[in-house]
């Protein structure tokens, strides 16, 4: 499910073979650490969570192992090093690419491989849309930007599931400058604390050309994935986005194909879906809600 154009990854399917967009340095990272997570405050109820939450419902579905794949093929694009990235960033180049379901799907499968310490970010402080695929009310539960205005702590944001080893932390209050705290010393400080505590912290990112949120994100993860919309996103606009990212020292390490089409075990096709309105103001954003 990720494409690169060193040919090293384990090949996805033959629908993906040709679509091979963006180089994939491999980097290191520091090594995943033990103790016990703090205990969160909020659940989320399974039954409410989204069925497009393959990875969460179904492990046994078609579409759940394409996410095992994805997870095998990120790993190996740290052969050679001694640690796979740890913070890594999920973006696209435009809004409607499926990156928000992409991104909770693969942080859920990360989960489940041997225990292993996730932690899910909604870092779109703008229109962030994590919360409502858990089917949580966006007005009852802090996250991120209120960790950033000092209003929160981490015990108090992180959501836990019905996996031990699997938090996610939601967008929070809108606030009137998203770039400026996610560029923050306090962004840093979260990261960092974050680091110390999972194995793996995962960033679900605003698009690249609209705003520069991603770009600003990038900063801090080891490495970035970008999503692409199969047969709707133009190749010269993906690889612009890849410049973008690529004109601040972003390791791009591959990308994501979604909405594909194929047959497998009654499954006639698959689609990956995310709703995005106009970037901008995210106050003017709410309203419109």
């Amino acid at each position: 499910i990720v494409a690169s154009q060193t040919g090293e990854t384990k090949p996805p399917p033959a629908t993906f073979a040709d679509q091979s967009v963006a180089s994939v340095p491999a980097v290191a990272t520091s090594p995943a650490v033990d103790g016990a997570l703090p205990e969160p405050k909020v659940f989320v109820d399974a039954k409410k969570v989204n069925r497009g939450i393959h990875a969460f419902h179904n492990q046994h579905s078609p579409i759940t192992e394409e996410y095992r794949m994805m997870r095998t093929n990120v790993h190996s694009l740290s052969k050679g090093v001694k640690h796979v990235p740890k913070v890594v960033l999920f973006t696209s180049s435009v809004e409607n690419e499926g990156k928000t379901i992409t991104t909770i799907n693969y942080s859920y499968t990360l989960a489940c491989d041997r225990g292993k310490k996730v932690v899910l970010l909604d870092c779109d402080l703008r229109k962030g849309t994590t919360l409502k695929y858990f089917g949580l009310e966006s007005s009852s539960q802090p996250g991120l930007s209120d960790l950033l205005d000092g209003k929160a702590n981490v015990e108090d944001v992180i959501v836990g599931t019905r996996r031990d080893n699997f938090h996610v932390i939601f967008r929070g209050s809108l606030i009137d400058d998203p770039v400026e705290a996610l560029g923050s010393e306090a962004m840093k400080r979260v990261i960092e604390r974050l680091k110390t505590m999972y194995d793996h912290v995962i960033l679900d990112a605003p698009p690249v050309l609209p705003v520069t949120d991603a770009t600003v994100l990038a900063d801090f993860a080891d490495g970035v994935i970008m999503v692409v919309k199969l047969n709707k996103t133009p190749k010269s606009t993906v690889n612009q986005a890849i410049e973008v990212l690529k004109q601040t020292h972003t390791n791009v390490l591959g990308c994501v194909l979604t909405n594909v089409e194929y047959e497998s075990q009654g499954y006639k096709k698959y689609y990956y879906y995310t709703t995005y309105g106009t970037y901008g103001d995210p106050r003017d954003t709410q309203k419109k809600e």
